[in-house]
């Protein structure tokens, strides 16, 4: 900030460094806290006529060439997710408003910011995930998060096209990851069919309750985990088995099992179309004998003694958070195998009494510590007692 600071008041020396700090501040506020101190610099030095770089960029350009600093960016893109529209009161009473959304390319994505008027053309237009478009005259600044962000004021268009006009611009669906494809990847788009929805879990926080869920979703034959967090579980209240759920700017993290669930957080985008499939009919798999057992294998089906009360505990992952797990032996006629049962299934499986036979749907074989094999429940585990009669037949 302090270049473009400097720059003004050699343009500008009948302004004193605190009446430009002042302004800065002035258009800080107006923006609704939205802008941080280096954005707001920029568009006071805009508006004082302040020609800070020159780098005035065509429609040629892509989302890789982006840089912080750009006055007049203008490329074609196509509308991955949109944002709800939020409004704010600038000083004096006047509203302002704003609509984020996400444009990808062949190159990458980048996060658009429509202010006040662009934004109410926007919702006009009828702007909606899919379409094509072409930014023109907007300008760049790196957001509080590190990532450019492309910002669209009173100078910038945002016109919709005609798929003809966009054959360099890759189909929706290729902007989605599989979830069998998740490894090495920190951040993901993401979609698939609900199959299976946890209860939401609150929790204490320094700044409050904090809540969390866990949704199942299917990809064809993938399957992934997306877990809400906070405002985002309250966005998709109401979410059931055979709704189709998009998530746009996902964090990746591996389970505890090697396996990859996708977080939604603040920052990610969520679309959710109702009963866009019948739910998903769950297939009756066979147990699978302890002795059986093949490392490896997901959605096996077990059934056995509980030899021992799972005794339940709180461990740490290797990203810091702290979740419970229950451990304990579980046999039948052809061996015994130790089972870990991670969260809910843990928390359900740790007021069992021991001798209790129980059938779980769903568990990952994986190499023993020690040699053998132990199983490990996931968030599309169930539980099932087995009643007396059947148990004893």
């Amino acid at each position: 900030m302090e270049a473009v600071i400097s720059k003004i008041l050699k343009v500008r020396p009948d302004l004193t460094r605190e009446q430009v700090f002042q302004l800065i501040e002035r258009k800080r506020v107006e923006a609704g806290n939205l802008l941080n101190p280096e954005g707001a610099a920029f568009l006071v030095a805009s508006e004082l006529g302040v020609k800070l770089w020159d780098k005035n960029l065509s429609t040629g350009m892509k989302i890789k060439d982006l840089a912080p600093g750009l006055r007049s960016a203008s490329l074609t893109g196509r509308i991955l997710a949109v944002g709800k529209a939020k409004t704010f009161s600038r000083p004096g009473g006047r509203e302002g408003k704003l609509v984020k959304l996400v444009l990808g390319d062949s190159t990458g994505m980048v996060e658009v910011y429509l202010w006040d008027g662009r934004a109410e053309e926007a919702e006009r237009m009828g702007v909606s995930q899919g379409l094509p478009v072409r930014v023109e005259q907007a300008y760049t600044r790196r957001g509080l998060s590190g990532r450019i962000e492309l910002h669209l004021a009173e100078k910038g268009s945002l016109t919709i096209l005609d798929e003809s006009e966009a054959s360099e611009i890759p189909p929706l669906e290729s902007f989605f990851s599989k979830p069998s494809r998740l490894e090495g990847l920190r951040e993901a788009n993401i979609r698939g069919v609900v199959s299976k929805v946890s209860q939401v879990k609150s929790f204490p926080r320094p700044s409050g309750e904090g809540k969390v869920l866990r949704v199942r979703i299917l990809d064809g034959e993938d399957e992934a985990t997306l877990v809400f967090w906070d405002e985002k579980v309250e966005e998709v209240s109401g979410i059931k088995p055979g709704d189709l759920v998009e998530v746009v700017n996902g964090k990746i993290r591996e389970d505890p099992l090697g396996g990859w669930e996708i977080h939604v957080r603040k920052s990610s985008y969520v679309r959710v179309k109702p009963s866009y499939a019948p739910p998903p009919t769950p297939v009756e798999a066979k147990p699978t004998p302890i002795g059986g057992l093949q490392p490896g294998v997901r959605g096996v089906t077990v059934e056995g003694y509980l030899v021992e009360t799972p005794s339940l505990k709180e461990v740490t992952l290797r990203d810091g958070s702290k979740v419970k797990v229950a451990e304990f032996l579980l046999r039948d006629e052809t061996g015994s195998v130790r089972v870990s049962a991670w969260r809910e299934v843990g928390e359900i499986l740790s007021r069992l009494p021991s001798g209790l036979k129980v059938r779980l749907k769903g568990v990952t074989v994986k190499e023993g510590f020690a040699g053998g094999v132990e199983i490990a429940t996931t968030s599309g585990t169930t539980v099932e007692v087995i009643p007396i009669g059947e148990a004893e037949g």
